[in-house]
């Protein structure tokens, strides 16, 4: 058995582990709150000074360096935003041929919360950042590239799905694991609770009907952009894209359009609104630990979706109104990636509630032994120091890409020979004969970038 002074020094590391964890998480939470209530400037001033500081492949680098490209994007500063988004990409790949994830391997993290765990980007993620990646060789002019973005979408899909199955199905076993871990210490817990929690959390996402697959029709959308205009162009491949994109939201005449050919044509995409964010549930369940009665402090992810502020920005081409089909609702993609992820999450955060607890117990044991005539004070004090810190530690992984849109809207245009088009009442000038436009609207705000094809 432990003693109760190594129990206490693990815990004190674990909780400096808690602290520098705090300091990052709390300037990417600043970042996202700024982007997410319309200042574009401050957002992109503190997501860049984090970036600075972070390593490709490091525990938070997928999620940083998809928030400092999409924050980046809206601010208009496109080569920083092409940078960052390969840097995400780097990160995936590395986190992709990384070792698995196992419990004992990550003891340290499990004892001071989940957010000291490596973010892992879910399928939508992933996708939306290869999109966006070649959306952004695409503002540059550089289509090979963008075109390699595309295939390694279309060669990465598979992996990132079965990848993302495994995550949920090894997440899953950590809690019995936690449970059998030390042989010495017999664990009881109410699994009935469990579910009822998981009942509770699972209702905000399931009133959203998932879209087909993992499928994400902006990205394939923006993809079909990309293959079916420009130099080198391939309409064939392009149509198969926006054919799946059309399988989301059949009733899409700009999907048709843009199906048929996009020469002399400007796609205008409309991005409304932030998507959902994670709030926090705090849950205590009671459990039995070699007779002794205890409780479990846990903190669970929950689904919270922002609502669409203001009327959807009006398209204007040639001094006419055009309606912007409705493409993709990242609510619905993200309430399935939320259900699908939660029972391992739950298993997950109640593991490491578990090995807490235990670690109590056997820290206020190794106390109670070597206190002498002191013991009962002693297993009291290490009882009331790592009750403290467990309660402390029980904190939510609420990460997220919290800068991506509620909505994406589409519209496949003509071409005006005025050379412009006006969003929300802002003239956008169009560079080129064949044109994509990406506008981002937020809390009334809008910010254009535009590439020549």
């Amino acid at each position: 058995m432990k003693t109760a002074t190594h129990i206490l020094a693990t815990t004190s590391l674990a909780a400096v582990s808690i602290f520098l964890s705090a300091c990052a998480s709390g300037q990417l939470k600043s970042a996202q709150s700024s982007y997410r209530q319309g200042n574009i400037g401050g957002a992109a001033a503190t997501i860049s000074g984090l970036a600075a500081k972070e390593k490709i492949g490091a525990r938070d680098s997928e999620l940083v360096f998809l928030e400092q490209g999409s924050i980046l994007s809206t601010a208009g500063r496109s080569a920083d935003a092409n940078t960052a988004f390969k840097n995400a990409d780097q990160s995936i790949t590395a986190h992709l041929q990384a070792a698995k994830i196992q419990l004992g391997n990550e003891a340290g993290a499990m004892l001071s919360n989940l957010n000291a765990l490596p973010y892992r980007s879910s399928p939508s993620e992933r996708l939306m950042g290869a999109a966006l990646l070649a959306s952004s060789f695409a503002e540059k002019g550089e289509f090979t590239p963008a075109r390699a973005a595309v295939a390694n979408l279309r060669n990465r899909q598979n992996e990132i799905i079965n990848e993302f199955q495994k995550q949920i199905d090894r997440e899953q076993a950590t809690l019995q694991e936690a449970i059998n871990k030390d042989p010495s210490m017999k664990i009881q817990l109410d699994m009935g609770q469990v579910e009822q929690a998981q009942s509770r959390l699972q209702a905000s996402a399931s009133k959203y009907t998932p879209y087909k697959d993992f499928m994400v029709p902006y990205a394939e959308a923006l993809a079909g952009v990309v293959l079916g205009a420009g130099p080198g162009a391939e309409p064939g491949r392009a149509s198969e894209y926006f054919t799946r994109a059309l399988a989301c939201h059949p009733g899409s005449k700009s999907l048709q359009r843009a199906r048929s050919g996009l020469s002399g044509t400007t796609s205008v995409f409309i991005e409304d609104g932030v998507g959902p964010s994670l709030g926090s549930f705090r849950f205590d369940i009671p459990i039995v630990i070699n007779g002794s009665f205890t409780t479990l402090s846990a903190a669970f992810p929950t689904f919270e979706p922002a609502p669409l502020v203001g009327m959807p920005a009006s398209l204007e081409v040639g001094g006419s109104s055009v309606n912007a089909d409705v493409i993709c609702e990242f609510d619905r993609i993200a309430a399935k990636e939320f259900d699908r992820k939660l029972p391992g999450t739950i298993a997950k955060t109640m593991a490491s509630s578990t090995l807490k607890a235990v670690g109590s117990i056997a820290a206020q044991m190794a106390a109670e032994q070597i206190g002498g005539d002191y013991g009962g004070i002693a297993k009291l004090g290490v009882g009331l120091a790592t009750t403290g810190y467990n309660i402390g530690s029980a904190q939510a992984d609420q990460r997220n890409w919290a800068t991506l849109p509620k909505q994406v809207r589409y519209a496949c245009v003509g071409t005006p020979g005025s050379g412009e088009i006006q969003i929300a009442g802002t003239k956008v000038k169009l560079p080129g004969k064949t044109n994509l436009v990406i506008a981002r609207v937020i809390n009334g705000q809008v910010h254009v970038r535009t590439a020549a094809l």
